[in-house]
């Protein structure tokens, strides 16, 4: 099971930083708070110019700056399905996409000696790479549109509000919402500590039965990838020599127009 983070302690910073600023700012008290996009501000302001007062615009960009998407249990948070909202831009931020650049780019290298090492030709390889992206952009839109049915759909409110009602003590400890860990990690060598068990028992069926990956906070549910389109894997590994294995969640079946040869080509 996922453990807390060792640098919890440190992301109170930013958080830490803001009530230095904004003292009286009581909704810095609040177990989740949520910035709004730059572009959003700048609209509110000139459409609304007596909306906020001067300090109050001042917070909504310190905030938005500070904290990026917002604090959740005054940690800030990223919530990938609005990331292109919420661009980045301290270094922090450029040297990870530096990095995960490097990481895509060492991928393909590798996908593509693969394909070589099996006679597929440069054709092939490149036809490969224009499908992958093809996939991948038709589940994200899918995925954004599962989340948005997911927060107006009564069934799962109702279901979250039980859960959250339940445990929420266990995610205040965590400091935030656990996700599901991937397979591997379940048969490794570090048992479930016994007193989490129910806990993990009621998270883990919580989030199969809606197609979660986690809660990056009570009203941002985060729906599962399937492993074409990421890095995790959530179900077991298979030895290559012995076929496929893919996990395509259920609600990107919902319109049966996702082909397991288009996906596995």
């Amino acid at each position: 099971m996922s453990q807390k983070s060792n640098s919890r302690v440190d992301n109170y910073a930013t958080w830490e930083e803001l009530k230095k600023r904004y003292p009286d700012q009581s909704c810095l008290d609040k177990d989740e708070i949520y910035a709004l996009p730059v572009g959003f501000i700048k609209a509110l302001k000139k459409y609304l110019p007596r909306l906020w007062t001067k300090e109050e615009l001042q917070f909504e960009h310190d905030l938005n700056q500070i904290a990026g998407m917002g604090l959740f249990l005054k940690q800030p948070f990223l919530y990938p399905l609005l990331k292109e909202y919420f661009p980045q831009s301290n270094e922090d931020a450029r040297r990870f996409k530096d990095n995960q650049a490097r990481i895509d780019q060492n991928l393909r290298l590798t996908i593509e000696e693969d394909m070589r090492s099996y006679g597929c030709s440069e054709l092939m390889t490149k036809r490969y790479f224009e499908e992958e992206k093809r996939y991948k952009l038709q589940a994200q839109e899918r995925q954004k549109g599962y989340a948005g049915w997911l927060v107006s759909s009564p069934d799962f409110l109702l279901s979250k509000a039980e859960f959250i009602g339940e445990w929420w003590g266990q995610i205040k400890q965590r400091g935030q919402f656990p996700s599901v860990p991937p397979m591997k990690i379940l048969g490794g060598s570090t048992p479930i500590p016994k007193s989490q068990r129910p806990f993990y028992a009621e998270y883990t069926r919580f989030y199969y039965d809606w197609c979660l990956e986690t809660l990056t906070t009570p009203h941002l549910p985060l729906p599962m990838h399937s492993n074409p389109v990421g890095y995790s894997q959530y179900s077991e590994e298979v030895s290559e020599a012995a076929g496929l294995s893919l996990f395509v969640p259920w609600y990107l079946l919902v319109d049966q127009d996702l082909k397991l040869h288009d996906i596995a080509m």
